[in-house]
C-alpha cells in the first residue's frame, strides 16, 4: 500500500450487478472466469458479494494497491483480448447479468 503523510490507501473497484431471472448459474461460473482473468491483469482480492434483501443483486469488488496500480491494470485491460472479448460480452443482452454502477474508492487508515 501507498503511504500518503499520515493515510494509508488502497484502491477499489465496486460493481453493482444485477443478475438476470433464472440466469444465477451462469453468473456463478462466469465471475470464476472472470475473477481469475482480473488477477492475471494485476487486480488483487477479488470478491462477491450477495444482497441480502433481493436475490438478484451482488456486490464484486476488485482491489488495487493504489492508483497506479488501477491504471497499470487499466492498461493491461486494454491490450488483453481475453478481456476484450469478456468485457464486449458483458453489455450483450444475452449476458447472465447487466452492470448497475461501477464505483472507484479509495479505503484508508487514518
Amino acid at each position: 500500500m501507498a503511504n500518503v503523510g499520515w493515510l494509508t490507501m488502497a484502491l477499489f473497484t465496486i460493481y453493482d450487478v444485477r443478475v438476470r431471472p433464472g440466469r444465477l448459474d451462469d453468473f456463478y461460473a462466469k465471475e470464476v472466469g472472470g475473477h481469475a482473468m482480473a488477477v492475471r491483469l494485476g487486480a488483487e482480492q477479488p470478491t462477491i458479494r450477495r444482497d441480502t434483501t433481493d436475490d438478484h443483486r451482488f456486490i464484486v469488488s476488485f482491489r488495487f494497491a493504489d492508483q497506479d496500480a488501477y491504471v497499470a491494470f487499466l492498461e493491461r485491460v486494454a491490450l488483453d483480448e481475453e478481456a476484450q472479448v469478456y468485457n464486449g460480452g458483458a453489455k450483450l443482452p444475452e449476458n447472465s447479468s447487466e452492470v448497475l454502477s461501477v464505483r472507484v474508492v479509495e479505503d484508508f487508515a487514518l
